[in-house]
């Protein structure tokens, strides 16, 4: 209290623990989602592709041999050496290898096409949103300090250090009561007998009560219509320059 502060000097600061972890888990969505996007444009590695080429190539191949195999068990079979529960089974591996070499010829035909456009519009949409929700969680973190919006002095402190501080649901709480200096208004007692004299004045020179050295010169607000009722004086404001 009585402490002198200059416009943007900190008055208090919450405890922003939580604010500062809200910041930091953004943070990592945010480059999250930039990789993410980052890849899909890049489009699939040449890695990715000959891995993909490969994986085709080699159902080919097994789909082939399966087929050669049906063949040739279907001879014996009709010969007599092989079973026909034989031959189905080789039936049934010819058939998964077909399902598998389509499969990896789907998978290939994807890689060389690269990312489709709704994948890489989805991609840009979380990337917006986790920037929306870092500028959020910063903002939270900045209001977690509160700084003097003016020169002045702070002539009384409303809250203890360590209080329990709600702001919902009135969405504030007094902390400080903090004075401009640049601007001070004198209010001067005023008699009745006065009061008519005073009614076209603009502009008065004050002296200090407590001290006749401290004089000032001001534009007159306000001068009441209505007497003190204990007093019987009119209040007389003025904006001291």
């Amino acid at each position: 209290q009585g402490q002198i502060v200059r416009k943007g000097d900190r008055i208090a600061r919450l405890v922003s623990t939580d604010f500062e972890l809200a910041v930091q888990e953004q943070v990592a969505l945010k480059m999250a989602a930039q990789e993410s996007l980052k890849e899909l444009q890049e489009g699939t590695r040449k890695e990715d592709l000959v891995i993909a080429e490969s994986a085709y190539q080699e159902a080919r191949v097994r789909t082939e041999y399966w087929r050669s195999e049906w063949k040739r068990r279907a001879k014996l079979f009709e010969q007599g050496p092989v079973s026909a529960s034989e031959v189905e089974q080789t039936r049934r591996e010819w058939d998964a290898a077909i399902q598998r070499e389509q499969m990896k010829k789907a998978e290939l035909q994807r890689a060389v096409a690269g990312p489709r456009s709704q994948t890489l519009a989805a991609a840009v949409a979380n990337l917006r949103a986790a920037e929306a929700g870092e500028n959020i969680a910063m903002r939270q973190l900045e209001k977690a300090t509160l700084l003097a919006p003016f020169d002045g002095r702070a002539e009384r402190r409303m809250i203890d250090p360590g209080a329990y501080v709600s702001v919902f649901p009135t969405g504030g709480v007094a902390v400080v009561h903090l004075v401009d200096l640049s601007r001070a208004d004198a209010v001067v007692s005023v008699p009745e007998v006065l009061r008519s004299r005073l009614q076209p004045v603009s502009s008065v020179t004050v002296t200090s009560a407590a001290d006749p050295r401290v004089t000032g010169n001001g534009e007159v607000i306000s001068l009441s219509d209505v007497a003190d009722d204990e007093s019987g004086v009119y209040e007389l404001r003025a904006r001291i320059d």
